[in-house]
């Protein structure tokens, strides 16, 4: 037998560690491959984020429809055609319960999040605010809306207020038929709520089903069809699930973005008891005509949340500071 400290000893000894690292980034190198290539399968096979079909190449107008079932649904998202629905939501009680004084008071522990004005294509500003406060900003800005510099929108991702009170669930029982559990792995809803002038900037969603519904109050909704992408100057600035454009549409800059006129826009007015699908495919800018509140309601199937691990995966970098930090509109911006 070899001697302890002896020349081979010390080959076999070298011999193991570098084998044992070959295996170590082998294994590593492996687990990369197989995620890309499951990434690469879900992706392909479960969602596809910018549909492009002779049906919404030159659609001369949005769709509209009194009713519509799930499978419905499934043909104008699997061709990416928006369309809007205006008779499902008539009987939500919603429509006559909510408004903004209402959440304030019966859910005025609750915090949210308030935007001040447009984050998609200006400053990010937000507070984090209890409801009873922002009923309490709501009524001095109906009272004295030149007072403010911007406008408060309350823009937060809701679940957790829902969750928190199971009987919001009921007041917007519409998840039927058009996002059922039997049919989805996933259901999210976001509230927007705010007074006349607020705005959602221009960008799009990578949801494959996400809907708006408007509950009170009307909006102006005006989205641009995937085959004017290259006009519509996609941004840099980080939003979790989204494409952000550089182009504020409510106040265009033409020298800037001279492509932007080639751009076809669809717009209509989205009234209290109706709602919108959007394709993950469109850019989209929302405008509140009044006082409004909406719901945007967002589905998965279980291969399509599959297929969002590496968004999601990034999202986490990004909240660690690893990833797009310093430009998005989830972090208020630091000052140089």
């Amino acid at each position: 037998p070899n001697k302890p400290g002896s020349r081979t000893t010390g080959n076999q000894y070298l011999i193991y560690t570098r084998t044992l690292k070959f295996v170590k980034y082998m294994t590593i190198a492996l687990c990369l491959v197989s995620a890309y290539a499951f990434y690469e399968w879900t992706a392909t096979n479960c969602w596809s984020w910018k549909v492009m079909s002779e049906l919404n190449k030159d659609l001369k107008d949005i769709p509209r429809v009194d009713v519509l079932g799930y499978y419905e649904l499934l043909y104008f998202k699997e061709n990416g055609i928006p369309v809007i629905i205006t008779d499902m939501l008539q009987e939500l009680p919603a429509l006559e319960k909510w408004n903004i004084t209402y959440f304030s008071e019966h859910y005025g522990d609750e915090i949210v999040k308030v935007n001040w004005g447009n984050v998609e294509q200006s400053k990010t500003s937000f507070q984090y605010l209890y409801l009873e406060e922002f009923g309490a900003i709501m009524e001095s800005y109906r009272n004295h809306p030149g007072h403010f510099k911007t406008v408060p929108y309350w823009a937060e991702g809701g679940d957790f207020l829902f969750n928190e009170n199971p009987q919001l669930w009921e007041d917007i029982n519409y998840l039927e038929p058009l996002f059922s559990e039997r049919h989805l792995d996933e259901i999210t809803v976001q509230i927007w709520a705010g007074p006349k002038g607020t705005i959602t900037g221009l960008h799009l969603d990578e949801d494959p089903l996400n809907v708006l519904m408007q509950i009170k109050g009307k909006k102006r909704v005006t989205i641009y069809s995937p085959y004017d992408m290259e006009y519509l100057y996609p941004s840099s600035k980080y939003e979790f699930g989204s494409i952000v454009s550089q182009i504020d549409a409510k106040n265009v800059d033409y020298e800037k973005f001279p492509l932007f006129r080639k751009a076809k826009p669809y717009t209509f007015v989205l009234s209290a008891g109706e709602m919108v699908f959007i394709p993950n495919s469109w850019f989209h800018t929302v405008e509140s005509l009044t006082e409004s509140i909406s719901i945007t309601a967002r589905g998965e199937t279980l291969c399509e949340n599959w297929s969002f691990w590496l968004i999601n995966n990034l999202h986490t970098l990004h909240n660690m500071g690893f990833y797009k930090q310093g430009n998005c509109v989830c972090h208020k911006q630091k000052k140089p």
